[in-house]
């Protein structure tokens, strides 16, 4: 009997070192992610304090001013604030397009997919880049149908290949149009690929 209490004990406990051992793999994750939750936290906290900081030192100032006073110069304050927020935003999809520009096929599908709130522009107007930039890298790895076309994409397809003259470039339809951006459909019609379309033979 004493026998059979300690084998149960022992597959008892087995099966739940197993199950440790399986909540423990499903608990890792990269380094990396929790590096990048930890410095997105970090700055929201900084401008959390930032925004603290001069608000207490508004107050500080405005103690010895009567209550219309301090009520202005509360309603100059919120306006400025709102239009440098506007201004920021303003620079940060400006600087996030130019930086997407070339590594995504439309450069306004990154103001789309990224969380703008994660970047900031600092007092100087000054944003970092390097932050934009490794953004972007980690949304063409999840969405990669995003990337920008490297030019080889439609110069000719499986069922266009044997069509017309052997070097006759490959025609493009309506449908190829739509997953186009102007400046591409502008470069396929230089290259000829509209020729079908606009009935050129």
């Amino acid at each position: 009997m004493t026998e059979a209490v300690e084998t149960t004990e022992d597959v008892d406990t087995e099966e739940i070192e197993a199950d440790e051992v399986e909540d423990t793999e499903e608990v890792v994750e990269d380094p990396a992610d929790g590096l990048k939750r930890a410095l997105k936290a970090e700055r929201a906290l900084r401008r959390t304090a930032e925004r603290e900081a001069r608000d207490l030192k508004a107050e500080r100032e405005n103690a010895d001013k009567e209550p219309a006073e301090q009520a202005l110069d509360q309603a100059r304050r919120e306006a400025a604030a709102e239009a440098t927020s506007a201004a920021n935003k303003r620079i940060l999809r400006s600087e996030v397009r130019g930086i997407a520009k070339g590594r995504l096929a439309d450069p306004a599908d990154a103001l789309v997919y990224l969380d703008l709130d994660s970047f900031e522009v600092d007092e100087d107007g000054e944003i970092d880049s390097e932050a934009i930039e490794e953004a972007i890298s980690d949304l063409l790895k999840k969405k990669p149908y995003l990337a920008a076309d490297t030019g080889d994409k439609f110069r000719g397809g499986a069922d266009q290949g044997a069509r017309g003259k052997q070097n006759a470039p490959a025609q493009l339809s309506k449908d190829d149009l739509k997953k186009l951006t102007p400046a591409q459909i502008v470069e396929a019609d230089r290259n000829g690929q509209l020729n079908a379309l606009k009935g050129i033979k």
